[in-house]
């Protein structure tokens, strides 16, 4: 599969005390998408005003490689992509390295779903496809079919026990900080979030488990975009705690609704080391 490779240096905005922050992973990865698309298929800009076709994230997984990687341990990140498209050219997923010199730090995905657009000055979309001629571009090893279930499944399957240590509920509303260019919820921003609900736990209550929410490194995490969120909507942030009876870190469970709806937006997991004892 083609490639994409670049290398920035590091700033400390990049990092907290334990590791490379998600913000920064998910926006180099945002970065990425978008350079494969000028490298090897049409720059974003052209995709959506030239052919009418744009994209929305359906999910995105981060997986960080212990050790991890400190700010000053490296004084560049390097990152690599691939991309492929599903065999009916209505999805495309990205896997992402992220490494310092030859040590690999983390490894991300994102799959995004096709959508064809109607008033381009609105920037209102229904569900498509690649046209056929941009699918044409992608070579037969980046032609492949996709399981766009695959990233919910792998966070449901880790092991949180039957232990539910904490519930907690958050409130906010989005404003353009949170946002896009369409006024639409911004992926990496939304990921932002639910980071925040997990660390002000530490402000309501001191315990075992809120300790852990700031102290333990993220060891793996995994996003579904389920229903989009706009400009000034309100949001509600649940969240849920199990410790695995194995031994391993605790799974925080992060759903996003608007308040007095069922309905789930975002769905977001995240697999936090053991506390170091």
């Amino acid at each position: 599969m083609r490639q994409v490779e670049f290398t920035q240096p590091v700033t400390t905005t990049q990092f907290s005390p334990l590791q490379l922050r998600p913000r920064t992973l998910l926006g180099l990865m945002s970065e990425s998408f978008a350079r494969w698309l000028a490298a090897h298929l049409v720059p974003f800009p052209a995709l959506i005003t030239e052919h009418g076709t744009a994209v929305v994230v359906q999910s995105v997984g981060i997986d960080y490689v212990a050790p991890d990687l400190r700010f000053d341990e490296s004084e560049w990140i390097t990152v690599r992509c691939t991309m492929s498209v599903d065999l009916t050219g209505d999805r495309l997923w990205m896997w992402v390295d992220y490494l310092a010199t030859d040590r690999l730090a983390a490894r991300g995905t994102l799959i995004v779903r096709v959508v064809r657009l109607g008033e381009k000055d609105s920037l209102a979309a229904r569900p498509g496809s690649l046209p056929d001629h941009l699918l044409a571009t992608f070579a037969p090893g980046e032609i492949q079919e996709l399981d766009a279930r695959q990233p919910a499944r792998d966070a449901e399957s880790w092991p949180s026990g039957d232990h539910l240590a904490l519930t907690s509920s958050w409130r906010t509303v989005l404003c353009r900080s949170h946002c896009e260019v369409a006024d639409q919820w911004s992926f990496i921003e939304m990921v932002e979030l639910v980071t925040h609900a997990r660390e002000r736990l530490f402000t309501v209550d001191v315990s075992e488990t809120t300790r852990h929410a700031v102290a333990a490194p993220l060891r793996s995490l995994r996003a579904v975009f389920r229903r989009p969120m706009f400009l000034f909507d309100e949001c509600q942030v649940n969240t849920t705690v199990c410790t695995p009876d194995n031994g391993d870190g605790p799974v925080f469970h992060h759903e996003v609704r608007s308040p007095g709806r069922d309905a789930v937006h975002l769905s977001v997991w995240e697999r936090l080391d053991p506390l170091d004892t």
